[in-house]
């Protein structure tokens, strides 16, 4: 897998690593980012859009891309939302 300086390229990465966000990182305000990954709300399925989880070139935060705003939440999480994994 290539790599650009010490950021690792990603399987299926179909981005390159100077793509930019209107919106800032919240960890360290740097405004490019890598896409990891798109999905839906598997889980729950309140919603049928797809959500991009990107990786800050700064940092290495992993975040939700765009990030939902605050009055946005409600509808991404349900009144029952809680997640406990099975015990094994």
């Amino acid at each position: 897998m290539a790599t650009s300086g010490c950021w690792p390229a990603v399987a299926g990465d179909t981005t390159a690593a100077g793509d930019t966000d209107d919106d800032p990182c919240p960890g360290c305000g740097d405004r490019e980012f890598r896409v990891l990954f798109q999905s839906t709300d598997r889980l729950y399925a309140t919603t049928d859009q797809v959500f991009q989880v990107v990786e800050c070139r700064g940092c290495r935060l992993i975040r939700l891309n765009p990030q939902p705003k605050p009055d946005q939440l409600h509808q991404y999480y349900p009144q029952n939302y809680w997640f406990s994994p099975e015990k094994t």
